[in-house]
């Protein structure tokens, strides 16, 4: 969800969240390094 200020709050799944050693509501950064398009989609 776009919060309007260039971040997003997406959903982390607790297996993750344990690993990262992280809780509900705690802030993980995320860097995507391409963007991967559905076939026959245009963006």
């Amino acid at each position: 969800m776009a919060l309007g200020d260039g971040t997003h709050k997406l959903p982390i799944k607790a297996g993750l969240r344990s690993s990262l050693d992280k809780e509900a509501g705690d802030i993980v950064t995320i860097c995507l390094s391409e963007r991967i398009d559905k076939p026959g989609r245009t963006p």
